[in-house]
């Protein structure tokens, strides 16, 4: 009668032969199994997307274009692909069997690691995917009037379009101002396009391992 609920449920999560221990670690194990397992699953489906958005991207800058944008547009994925097979062995090589709380925080560990091992190759894709795409759109063949001609020979033809030397610089400048705004917020855009689809499981693991630690505590 001398112990508060606080303590009781304390000595429940860390001894394993007091009353509430069975049920908090199974609790906390059928949680931490669960996220893991539905992360898993979600990265997996995300390395075969990434295939696919590939595949999309070669074809069809090679049929819109040209075969040497379409190898280019492929090329930028490989890296992404090469890096998300070694992280899934990495992520297959944790330990399951390990309590719930290490499972976690090994896994949150990987998580942490692997981010900012993909921010390594996003910080170039980003910029280079918009310069593939912004000639993609100049090679396109906008087929005005039947002539069949893309829409960066349109462009340079065109004399209402400021140019010096040939160039025309305005187009150019904005295309290289933008790719530097892209390349310097690439850390945001990545971070919004990690968080969208594993945002959730994320903050649920976060969640877990904060109260876990406070019940260890």
């Amino acid at each position: 009668m001398e112990k508060s609920i606080e303590n009781i449920w304390n000595q429940g999560f860390l001894d394993e032969g007091a009353l509430l221990a069975p049920k908090i670690n199974k609790l906390y194990e059928a949680k931490s199994i669960n996220t893991i397992d539905t992360f898993k699953s979600m990265y997996r489906k995300n390395y075969w997307f990434i295939w696919i958005l590939l595949l999309v991207n070669v074809i069809g800058a090679t049929a819109f274009t040209n075969i040497y944008l379409g190898m280019f547009m492929g090329a930028l994925f490989v890296p992404i692909l090469v890096l998300s097979k070694k992280q899934i062995k990495v992520m297959d090589a944790i330990d399951p069997t390990q309590s719930s709380f290490d499972y976690l925080k090994t896994f949150n560990d990987w998580l942490q690691n692997m981010i900012n091992d993909f921010w390594v190759v996003y910080r170039f894709f980003y910029p280079l995917y918009f310069l593939g795409m912004v000639t993609f759109l100049g090679l396109m063949d906008t087929g005005e009037d039947g002539d069949h001609i893309p829409m960066a020979y349109r462009i340079l033809d065109s004399e209402m379009v400021y140019k010096i030397g040939g160039v025309p610089v305005i187009w150019v400048s904005v295309i290289l101002l933008l790719t530097g705004i892209i390349a310097f917020f690439s850390r945001p855009i990545y971070m919004f396009d990690i968080r969208l689809v594993y945002g959730r499981l994320m903050d649920r693991m976060q969640t877990m391992i904060k109260e876990m630690e406070e019940l260890r505590a």
